[in-house]
């Protein structure tokens, strides 16, 4: 399932619309979404709620694969993002609550 910021159709509509909210942050750490920007690249999109939280690096990395040029994480706010959270992959992003992904979205 992907997404075009032009025409969002599906669960790609709500999250668009609900954006960084505590629910979707609960179902995208259950089941990560990955879409393809208007370029073709793919991004991925994941929720890190309760242990996954506390454990951000591990709970990334399980996603974290080659082809994907974005990663977002939306994070609890009182999730602790270590300054040295990287992806050998992708740029990534840990998105707080109150902030958006894609920016374009905003």
């Amino acid at each position: 399932m992907g997404w075009t910021a032009e025409r969002p159709s599906g669960w790609d509509a709500f999250l668009l619309r609900y954006r960084n909210t505590a629910g979707v942050r609960a179902a995208l750490t259950s089941v990560p979404l990955v879409v393809r920007d208007g370029d073709g690249r793919l991004g991925a999109l994941l929720g890190a709620v309760g242990a996954a939280g506390e454990d951000l690096q591990g709970h990334v990395q399980q996603l974290d694969t080659s082809g994907l040029s974005e990663l977002a994480c939306l994070v609890e706010g009182d999730v602790r993002v270590p300054g040295d959270l990287t992806s050998p992959h992708a740029v990534l992003r840990a998105v707080p609550p109150g902030e958006v992904w894609p920016p374009a979205a905003a």
